[in-house]
């Protein structure tokens, strides 16, 4: 009688070791596809003292292709690339200024989007700070029209605006 429940009590040891491990396993390949992905954040600043609008992009995470920013401040649109290249670096930043006069406190609508290393994902993440990770073969029938009614359904597109395709320069670029 002893030993059955011994051995019950072993088997039930051994299936909780390898689901722990199974976990883990999970785990450890969840932080490594994790690391593959970058991760972007994006801020429109009025620079009141140098009388102007910055754009500010950072990839935070792992490096990043094809990257592009669109936008709307106000009356004024854009739809860039990021210059010089469209390539970042892990931990690489950027700003720009925006070729527009200061309008403080004009909302803002813009994203920055990239594509991973792997070509399986299109990151997206807008101002104030929302982020979208997109199956990328899904993504890429997306037009950036449809993008960007995705991201910002009530609001009017770049194209749309008085002002559609402003100018952004590189201003700082830190890596």
């Amino acid at each position: 009688m002893l030993s059955e429940w011994a051995q019950i009590a072993i088997a039930l040891f051994t299936a909780a070791t390898a689901l722990a491990a199974l976990l883990s396993v999970r785990r450890v390949e969840q932080d490594r596809r994790a690391r593959l992905i970058p991760e972007l954040h994006i801020e429109i600043l009025c620079d009141i003292p140098n009388n102007e609008m910055r754009l500010t992009v950072v990839n935070l995470g792992a490096p990043a292709r094809g990257v592009r920013v669109m936008g709307t401040v106000g009356d004024f649109g854009f739809f860039h690339p990021t210059p010089p290249t469209t390539y970042w670096q892990e931990g690489e930043s950027r700003t720009y200024r925006i070729s527009m006069p200061v309008l403080p406190g004009v909302e803002a609508q813009a994203f920055v989007e990239a594509r991973d290393l792997g070509k399986k994902y299109l990151v997206v993440a807008t101002v104030g700070g929302a982020t979208h990770r997109w199956n990328l073969r899904e993504a890429e029938k997306l037009s950036p029209a449809e993008e960007w009614r995705k991201l910002f359904p009530n609001d009017p597109m770049p194209p749309d605006v008085k002002y559609p395709q402003i100018a952004i320069e590189l201003v700082e670029r830190h890596r």
